[in-house]
């Protein structure tokens, strides 16, 4: 998440699209402009930039695809849904943030699977990262939907 949002334009565009959100009270177009996003976005101070991210997990099955030796994986994507609209399913910018064998998960409770993924999302809600934008360094926390 740090790489993405330090390239050029990243932050920016995030920030104006956040601005946009706030500024359109018509209709709700993006979890930002709901009353969970609030309650969640109470937790830190009016100043504190806060980005929500989107977690879910998709199977897929590598190697020979008409053998018998083929391997399961689940990958675990994350997803930011404070990017502009036009940008929020570009390929690019759907993270692999965990990727284990699909059979785990019948051998071992979801907590074990999971821990490493809770323990770096739980650092980004709690501690949040450090970023370099064109305006200087700027701490960013997110939470997690989904």
């Amino acid at each position: 998440m740090k790489k993405f949002i330090e390239l050029p334009n990243v932050f920016d565009t995030i920030c104006s699209y956040i601005s946009s959100l706030h500024n359109d009270d018509d209709r709700v177009k993006n979890i930002m402009q709901c009353p969970l996003w609030q309650s969640k976005r109470s937790n830190y101070a009016e100043s504190d930039i806060v980005m929500p991210m989107n977690v879910f997990i998709d199977g897929f099955q590598c190697n020979y695809p008409l053998g018998s030796h083929r391997l399961t994986l689940d990958g675990v994507y994350a997803s930011l849904p404070c990017l502009p609209p036009e940008f929020q399913a570009a390929i690019d910018n759907i993270f692999l943030a965990q990727l284990y064998p699909a059979s785990v998960r019948k051998e071992v409770t979801d907590d074990r699977v999971f821990v490493p993924l809770i323990s770096q999302l739980t650092f980004l809600e709690k501690e949040g990262i450090i970023v370099k934008t064109p305006k200087g360094e700027k701490k960013i926390y997110s939470f997690t939907f989904g």
